[in-house]
């Protein structure tokens, strides 16, 4: 294997937070603006991107396979906590497999 083939990426360990309630709206806020990207955000916590959205995925889909609906759940509600809606008033499925085909 030639050197130039050879790829690493390194996630230093986090820097504690020292006022979550401030630090927490601040990531959040860069990531929703774009200055920052949500792997970005989870590597600031010291996590392996790959790793945190498996794992969280796995989450998501279990919560939903139960019938819960947390506020964690973008997809499924806003941060007012009100379930997101789409145009015409039709609810958020929980899943997007489960929307119809484009051509029906």
């Amino acid at each position: 294997m030639k050197d130039a083939d050879a790829t690493a990426e390194w996630t230093p360990p986090p820097m504690p937070m020292i006022e979550p309630d401030k630090e927490g709206p601040a990531l959040r806020r860069l990531v929703r603006i774009g200055a920052m990207t949500p792997d970005e955000m989870v590597r600031q916590q010291g996590l392996d991107p790959d790793a945190h959205w498996d794992a969280y995925e796995k989450n998501i889909k279990g919560i939903r396979a139960r019938g819960i609906t947390l506020d964690i759940d973008v997809a499924a509600v806003s941060d007012a906590g009100l379930t997101q809606e789409r145009g015409g008033g039709q609810k958020q499925p929980a899943d997007p497999a489960d929307d119809p085909p484009a051509d029906q």
